[in-house]
């Protein structure tokens, strides 16, 4: 195989998962340091992708087209050597392959893919012990690349090119003091917390003076209804853009959260970022934790059966708190 000189990382996924591919682009930087680096993923996560600082190039899926000739034609423009399939959806990987894109890299463990791509790669995601982002970077051994990296490591290798303030018409969250935002659902992708726990939270950090501020999505926000005390939180559900969500979390402290999008954009910034976890294989912490520096992470004793996910508020209280006390502002 040649000395790659554009590569595509395709991850037409959620947020999330965008995030623990980034740290891809900056490996192959290092092991290819002329090649170039396209990321191709869904139009809602350009934001993120397009802050990081090893990505030289973004490419939207969306706008590929719904027919196989025009998916083809899609990626072949691109005039890329190497492609690697982090998500294999199905469109894409017959695209690539209709497209002649020359080195071809997924998961032999699909159907769709495994006369599709010609490397083919046979280690089992679903029962790995590793992390979601050691499982990325295992990909790159298929271009003898091997960048083996604790998640310590992979945490402190975030580099985002991103502002920090509040969004227009919330200034009151630019005054002095603590500022804690909570994301409290996930459109499913996770389990979640109880809205009456997190109720208990933010009683307890406003009364120290903290302020603390929902995010979410409209949808999300009806979802939510009058499950949690509004007159003592900032309301930012379906106000933001990305951009504004990435600049908000940036500008604040703390972020909870279940495994979602913004937890590991926070983490990812460098915040204290709470992930909220079930113990349950594969959407354990051991594979979906956040990474950075201020990462951490709580996981309930047994996977609920009731949909309650039981990690006793007062621990994540008693955590925030300490936090804020060492930053000098409770």
């Amino acid at each position: 195989m040649k000395t790659p000189e554009h590569i595509i990382l395709s991850r037409t996924d959620g947020i999330g998962d965008v995030i623990l591919t980034l740290p891809m682009a900056h490996a192959l930087k290092e092991c290819f340091p002329g090649a170039k680096i396209t990321f191709l993923g869904k139009g809602y996560t350009r934001p993120v992708i397009e802050a990081y600082d090893f990505v030289d190039q973004f490419e939207d899926w969306d706008l590929a087209g719904d027919t196989e000739a025009s998916q083809a034609a899609f990626l072949k423009a691109c005039e890329a050597d190497v492609i690697l399939h982090v998500f294999p959806r199905k469109e894409v990987v017959s695209a690539a392959f209709r497209a002649h894109i020359p080195v071809r890299i997924a998961t032999a463990r699909r159907f769709h893919t495994f006369f599709k791509v010609n490397y083919r790669l046979w280690y089992s995601r679903k029962s790995a012990d590793l992390h979601e982002a050691q499982l990325n970077l295992k990909m790159l051994e298929a271009l003898n690349c091997h960048p083996s990296l604790s998640l310590k490591e992979i945490g402190g290798r975030f580099h985002f090119t991103c502002g920090a303030k509040a969004p227009d018409g919330f200034k009151h969250w630019e005054k002095e003091g603590f500022r804690v935002l909570i994301h409290p659902k996930s459109h499913g992708s996770a389990v979640e917390y109880p809205l009456d726990y997190y109720t208990e939270v933010i009683h307890a950090l406003t009364k120290k003076g903290i302020l603390v501020g929902i995010t979410g999505t409209a949808r999300e926000r009806e979802a939510i209804g009058d499950g949690l005390p509004w007159a003592e939180v900032t309301d930012f559900t379906g106000k933001l853009s990305l951009l504004e969500l990435m600049e908000l979390i940036n500008f604040s402290h703390v972020m909870i959260a279940a495994s979602t999008g913004p937890l590991h954009i926070a983490a990812a910034l460098g915040k204290y970022a709470v992930g909220l976890f079930s113990p349950k294989r594969p959407i354990h912490a051991g594979r979906w934790q956040p990474l950075g520096p201020g990462a951490r992470y709580k996981e309930a004793a047994q996977h609920p059966e009731n949909g309650r996910l039981e990690i006793d508020p007062k621990a994540i209280i008693i955590d925030v708190e300490k936090w804020c006390n060492e930053e000098g502002a409770c």
